[in-house]
């Protein structure tokens, strides 16, 4: 099959996407990053064109995502007979209205979402809680839904995990808006962190806004470390994981969690919330809780890595591998070409 695959190519989501669908088809990325304003409206449409013109030579269209620009293309694939297959797991079905965060929050955008999931072959849910938000937010009007869990590609894995660990507590967060900065609760890390001063604290990736406010919450609190900007997983976020004691996810919401289990993957302890597939994603591994007294206690715990079973930590993340997404979304494709459905 020719696979015409919309999505953020800078994503390792979609990297490993494109990986697991070559191994047996044929697939050509259509790089959806546009940017904001009038500029970035113009980079969509010509995308929107650019798919118009290469459907015709291929026989699925994959999209990373519910948007502004899956609709126009889910509708063009259709009237082909194309099929249409969308990964849901983001900002599409994401929904925390306190924040004012996700896509049924903004009407013009909802409507590109919602008839993207509508008019689809099938939709794939990157965790039970996603198809759940999915089913809740469509009210169950929507294309036939799977789950099929994220995958981590093995070249991002170490190759050894035993390496001498710091009382260090790590958190990602490569967002650069108010929303981001509240959505994964950067402020009760901070308080976190000011509650175990024996212990360093890191805030990796923020910018823009979301930065401005790291570093005003953060001033005078001696154990935080900010690190800013869009950084490389290999060559930064890895080496700290490999430090690190334990690794931190606070947020009111995730969809999965792809960091939680890579920093897993390297042998930290996860320290989260209850907020989202959090609980799904670390398993019965996670010490989670939803305030800063039990979020603090529970760091504490995780530099005691003689109490908890690291193997069996980094086992539970294996779970979560491309090859076994791969093999899934393989087996999907299959189903759906050999049975005929449009």
């Amino acid at each position: 099959m020719r696979v015409l695959l919309l999505g953020p190519q800078r994503s390792t989501f979609v990297k490993t996407d494109v990986v697991g669908l070559s191994h047996r088809h044929t697939v050509t990325v259509v790089d959806t990053v546009f940017g904001k304003g009038w500029q970035g409206a113009l980079r969509m449409l010509r995308a929107t064109l650019q798919v118009a013109r290469l459907l015709a030579n291929h026989d699925v269209l994959y999209c990373w995502f519910a948007d502004y620009h899956t609709v126009l293309p889910t509708i063009i694939a259709r009237l082909l007979g194309k099929r249409v297959v969308v990964v849901a797991g983001g900002y599409d079905v994401g929904h925390v209205p306190e924040i004012g965060y996700g896509a049924r929050m903004r009407p013009l955008r909802w409507l590109c979402t919602k008839y993207t999931f509508r008019w689809a072959t099938v939709v794939l849910a990157v965790s039970q809680y996603a198809k759940r938000q999915l089913m809740t937010l469509t009210d169950g009007r929507h294309a036939p839904a799977q789950v099929v869990y994220n995958g981590v590609l093995p070249d991002y894995l170490p190759s050894s995990i035993d390496t001498p660990r710091e009382r260090l507590a790590v958190t990602v967060c490569q967002g650069d808006s108010e929303t981001e900065y509240l959505r994964k609760r950067l402020p009760m890390f901070i308080e976190v962190a000011r509650t175990v001063p024996d212990v360093h604290f890191v805030i990796v990736g923020p910018t823009g806004r979301a930065l401005d406010l790291a570093r005003t919450d953060a001033s005078g609190v001696k154990n935080i470390e900010i690190i800013p900007g869009f950084v490389s997983l290999r060559d930064v976020i890895i080496p700290l994981y490999l430090r690190a004691s334990a690794y931190c996810q606070f947020s009111i919401e995730e969809t999965f969690g792809m960091v939680v289990v890579e920093s897993m993957l390297c042998g930290c302890v996860p320290v989260t919330s209850n907020g989202g597939a959090l609980p799904e994603v670390a398993g019965p591994f996670g010490l989670r809780a939803d305030t800063v007294e039990g979020l603090a206690e529970h760091v504490r715990r995780a530099m005691h890595r003689d109490e908890h079973n690291i193997d069996a930590i980094v086992a539970h993340a294996q779970q979560f591998s491309a090859e076994h997404r791969r093999d899934a979304v393989l087996a999907i494709l299959d189903a759906y070409c050999s049975s005929g459905k449009r």
